[in-house]
């Protein structure tokens, strides 16, 4: 459907106040009105209606930082540090993927994103042209990378010269793949490929997708071998912007937080990853307070059970109660930066419902987790953040166009799905034995 109109439904707007019977006219992939449901649908006689009484419509969920070819690791036991967590699953099993393990687990986790509300979301991945397929296939976006680094299995030029390829191959096609330059982190990636990825960023107007201060040996390391701590290091190489998204920074100081709002510089806080692999606790407030943009990312399946955006907007604001009050978030800042920050984050005109917006958003069943449908002595936004799960979602629309309905995707084959990622699972698993 190129013209359509979802009505009847509570419509959390993120621009503005929410409407509590409201309507969404879309065409052409973006959003051409929104109001009261009666002067919407009034102005929108002849296009075609979808009626979601008593249900809430909100922008879709953007997931700013997700390893798909991991998710054959979901349900790891925790390890010591971050350190062993490399060394005893992930390094093995990424010299093990293949382009049809990784197509497989990239299918099953932009199922499982788009499941859980999420339309867009940024990926870093040692076969990128396997999940621009999937990506495709789902009909999620994704603004994807190939990971760029010379330790480990990694391969150093060649992942920059294939990451290039990618670049060239997709920057002007402007659908639903978007490529970006993917150089990993201070530690896996040499300073001669942090500096080729910022000049080829540069040439291509490109993005940058890098992991920043996840723990404290990241410091140290930057310390010893560059005698500055890792976001100088960053801006020192040029990856600093604000087409740049840095991963975590978690062990940030004033200075860096400084030169990251100066610059631009977007922070994805991923707190059950930081959880998981004993990183620590991310500073959001006073990120925040510095007026830094701050996005939202799940992680890996590896380090995070799941690719949940709804679990992760939740563990956001806990985190920060466990902290100093001084440093509490608030629900509606969590959503925010799980919206309208991942939005701005990757130069994305979404994350709100408002004509002109593109017609990014999900349609989520409130019953029994978020009743009652309207705004009292705090924003609704909150209900989403505390309650909502992905048991929820009943329709996704990504680019004007509905990928899930009913809580089944409506562009592939789910069952096809789980037996290729099964069949690929098996076959790697075995190996690693």
């Amino acid at each position: 459907m190129d013209e359509f109109v979802v009505s009847g439904a509570f419509i959390v707007t993120n621009s503005g106040k929410n409407i509590a019977d409201g309507a969404v006219a879309i065409k052409s992939g973006r959003i051409a009105d929104v109001g009261e449901r009666e002067s919407v649908l009034r102005e929108w006689r002849g296009a075609e209606v979808i009626e979601v009484p008593g249900r809430v419509l909100m922008p879709g969920l953007i997931n700013c930082h997700y390893h798909t070819g991991l998710t054959f690791l979901r349900g790891v036991a925790a390890a010591s540090d971050f350190e062993a967590w490399m060394d005893d699953y992930v390094a093995p099993l990424e010299a093990s993927l293949d382009e049809e393990a990784s197509y497989a687990a990239a299918l099953l986790s932009c199922w499982e994103m788009v499941r859980s509300g999420t339309t867009c979301f940024a990926d870093m991945h040692l076969n990128v042209e396997a999940v621009a397929r999937a990506v495709e296939e789902v009909g999620i976006r994704g603004y994807l990378s190939q990971t760029i680094a010379d330790s480990y299995h990694f391969k150093g030029m060649d992942t920059l010269k294939v990451n290039e390829l990618f670049v060239r191959r997709w920057r002007r096609k402007r659908g639903l793949v978007h490529p970006m330059f993917g150089p990993c982190a201070i530690r896996l990636t040499s300073k001669r490929l942090m500096l080729e990825s910022a000049a080829l960023a540069n040439e291509y107007d490109s993005g940058i997708h890098t992991h920043l201060s996840e723990n404290l040996n990241d410091v140290e390391y930057s310390l010893r071998n560059y005698g500055k701590r890792p976001t100088h290091f960053l801006g020192e190489c040029g990856l600093l912007g604000n087409r740049t998204i840095a991963a975590h920074g978690v062990w940030l100081d004033d200075s860096e937080r400084a030169l990251l709002s100066r610059t631009g510089t977007t922070v994805v806080h991923n707190p059950t990853s930081n959880a998981f692999l004993r990183s620590g606790t991310a500073r959001v407030r006073r990120l925040l307070d510095e007026n830094v943009n701050v996005a939202l990312g799940t992680d890996t399946a590896a380090c995070n059970g799941n690719a949940n955006t709804f679990a992760e907007m939740k563990q956001a604001f806990l985190s920060s109660m466990i902290q100093d009050s001084r440093e509490t978030v608030q629900p509606s800042e969590v959503f925010r930066m799980a919206t309208l920050g991942g939005a701005k984050a990757l130069g994305l005109d979404a994350g709100r419902i408002e004509r002109g917006a593109q017609a990014d958003m999900v349609v989520l069943r409130p019953e029994p987790f978020m009743l009652p449908l309207e705004d009292r002595l705090w924003p609704f936004e909150n209900e989403i953040v505390l309650s909502a799960t992905p048991s929820n979602v009943e329709t996704v629309i990504v680019a004007g166009r509905i990928v899930l309905r009913d809580g089944r995707l409506m562009t592939t084959d789910e069952s096809a799905i789980i037996k290729r990622f099964s069949v690929s699972a098996q076959a790697l698993l075995a190996k690693l034995k």
